[in-house]
């Protein structure tokens, strides 16, 4: 997903999602006045709904970038064969269930396919 799929997305009179859990972060004024202008123009969208549609697509973004050689990391403790992408696609699978706990389970990442890049 691109932003232009996240404005037509927002523009469409789509449910909210439910948030499973409560995070407080203090924003620069900057920011927040760009989401409040955002909720303002997207009156059916609230805070938590923007600013998880813009994590969601930073991060996605973000892992595509991250490197997939293992000579990435090293001198780091958490040394991983598949670099940092797979580091982070690992752990965030880990961190993930711990915060599910019981109920069912489903990976972010799915870590069986192959996290290098098809030709």
């Amino acid at each position: 997903m691109d932003t232009s799929n996240l404005v037509e997305d927002w523009g469409s009179s789509r449910k909210s999602r439910v948030a499973t859990s409560q995070v407080s972060f203090r924003l620069p004024n900057f920011i927040l006045a760009q989401i409040d202008a955002l909720c303002e123009i997207y009156p059916h969208k609230n805070r938590t709904d923007i600013v998880t549609d813009l994590l969601v697509l930073s991060l996605m973004d973000l892992e595509s970038r991250l490197p997939l050689n293992p000579e990435s990391l090293k001198g780091n403790e958490f040394q991983d064969p598949q670099g940092i992408r797979g580091l982070f696609r690992k752990r965030s699978n880990e961190i993930f269930k711990e915060l599910e706990g019981r109920r069912y389970f489903e990976p972010i990442f799915n870590l069986s396919i192959s996290l290098h890049p098809v030709p």
